[in-house]
């Protein structure tokens, strides 16, 4: 599924912490490919609809963490991969519940 970009290059920028436009076709592709891997890890759950001010703010976090990672590791370090999935699990466990037939629980307090 295609979807519009769910976030901006300035909000990547800006969780990046990067000031200027020297890494911007770098940032852009490294967005579009986080985008897309989260995407497809949801599948079904993907909301066709989603803009960058519709799309939950967990699967906002997702690509921010996986951006995140394809930018500051770039590959040399792959054992980091394990936690990164585990983090994006986490994060993601309510929307892909559903997708599995996993009914939601409410912790008593």
């Amino acid at each position: 599924m295609i979807l519009p970009p769910l976030l901006t290059l300035e909000d990547a920028k800006i969780h990046l912490r990067i000031t200027d436009t020297a890494h911007d076709v770098d940032v852009q592709q490294k967005l579009t490919e986080a985008q897309d891997v989260i995407v497809d890890y949801l599948g079904e759950q993907v909301d066709p609809l989603w803009t960058d001010t519709t799309a939950p703010p967990r699967v906002l976090s997702a690509i921010k963490i996986y951006l995140t990672h394809l930018y500051e590791q770039r590959g040399d370090d792959m054992a980091s991969d394990m936690a990164l999935w585990d983090a994006i699990r986490r994060l993601l466990a309510r929307t892909r519940m559903q997708a599995i037939g996993v009914p939601e629980t409410t912790d008593a307090a």
